[in-house]
């Protein structure tokens, strides 16, 4: 891996049969990416050899979780599996009635599921059976959001809803302007969503009330006539995004502070999430990945692949290398101007493609300190707790 800064320059590719629309996962020494020719690979990270492949019955677009031994990703088959990450086969799956294209997510030894039948389900791992069921009149397309014991999850009903992971009782719901089709995001105390009108909103984690909004009525400085807006991240209070018409933007969304603090232009029919690193936004469009500083909005540089086609995949970012899949059917390693790795919250929460520092988040709330104090040794004191909190579900008495 580099150590040292640079300009972007591939360090290997990876070919499947289909596009890849699915965001990679970086943990340990393995990328583990979903591909619309229905398999879940394994891929070495230094080398980019295929390590295992595993094979469903539909296109796998879902971002995949890992959690000790096990990754867990969804197919548009309809069915949730748990892979062992070592010999690559199938120690488990739960279906349901609809294609799971959003990432299975798991928070204190529950997974919480989302499908196109419109439902969002908990499932105790210990039991492998499902703790409780929610239903919106919509298809649940994204992955479910979990923060402190909360799920929060958009639907193309063109509703937000917040349900308590413990009882599956819904705690509100705030009406959009249009169908959700991204993933929710979070800071510490808002929730964000943007919807199909093209309007991006704040809204209270504790009470869904409206915080603030951003959409084509805002002020001059805001964001205009725009459709479809990327999966959003947040650093802080910053929440960064993109839209189907090709701007990135960095905004603010508070009661006394709303509006675009840069615009970035010049891409085109974004779907890719932006991944933030250092003072760096890394996002794909058709056929270029591109780096812009956090700060100013000013473009660094724009890689663009020979032969590469729309990025509808999130770029996940660990030791400064950006993995990211496109529709030519491959996941490329892109060695980028930072040795870090991805620090936003769809990284923390595992909502669009994460690195191995979510397994921070998945065993309690209160590890949560862990992920924004880069502790190594925290991280793997965590990592081997997961392991074994693993081993023991999948154990023989299990």
């Amino acid at each position: 891996m580099p150590t040292e800064s640079g300009p972007p320059r591939e360090q290997w590719q990876f070919e499947t049969g289909g596009e890849v629309r699915s965001s990679p996962t970086v943990y340990d020494d393995t990328v583990y990416v979903g591909s619309d020719d229905g398999a879940l690979y394994a891929i070495d990270r230094e080398t980019g050899g295929e390590r295992w492949a595993f094979r469903t019955d539909g296109p796998v677009r879902s971002s995949p979780t890992v959690f000790g031994g096990t990754v867990y990703v969804g197919s548009d088959d309809g069915t949730v599996y748990a892979v062992d990450t070592e010999s690559g086969t199938c120690r488990w799956q739960y279906g349901t009635d609809g294609s799971v294209t959003g990432s299975p997510v798991i928070y204190n030894l529950t997974l919480f599921v989302a499908s196109a039948d419109g439902r969002v389900s908990a499932i105790d791992l210990q039991r492998k059976a499902p703790v409780w069921t929610v239903e919106t009149d919509g298809a649940v397309v994204t992955s479910p959001l979990v923060v402190e014991n909360t799920v929060f999850v958009g639907s193309t009903d063109g509703t937000v809803t917040a349900i308590a992971a413990l009882s599956g009782d819904v705690q509100w719901r705030f009406d959009t302007d249009g169908e959700v089709r991204t993933p929710p995001t979070t800071s510490q105390t808002r929730v964000y969503v943007g919807d199909r009108s093209g309007t991006i909103y704040a809204l209270a984690r504790e009470t869904g009330e409206e915080v603030a909004r951003l959409d084509g009525d805002a002020p001059v400085d805001g964001l205009g006539s725009m459709t479809a807006i990327s999966p959003p991240t947040a650093v802080g209070e910053t929440v960064v995004f993109g839209n189907y018409f090709g701007r990135v933007y960095a905004a603010r969304l508070q009661p006394e502070l709303q509006g675009v603090v840069w615009k970035y232009e010049g891409m085109m029919g974004i779907q890719s999430a932006p991944a933030v690193v250092d003072d760096r936004v890394y996002v794909g469009d058709v056929g270029r990945v591109h780096a812009i500083s956090l700060d100013s909005g000013e473009r660094r540089w724009a890689f663009e692949p020979e032969g590469a086609r729309r990025f509808r995949s999130s770029p996940t970012v660990a030791d400064g290398i950006a993995y990211i899949g496109n529709d030519d059917g491959a996941l490329y390693a892109i060695a980028v101007d930072t040795a870090a790795a991805s620090r936003d919250s769809r990284e923390r929460t595992g909502t669009v493609g994460h690195h191995d520092r979510h397994a921070v988040y998945q065993s309690s709330l209160g590890m949560y300190n862990y992920v924004e104090s880069n502790d190594d040794g925290a991280l793997g004191r965590v990592k081997r707790l997961n392991e074994a909190l693993d081993a023991a579900l999948w154990s023989d008495d299990a």
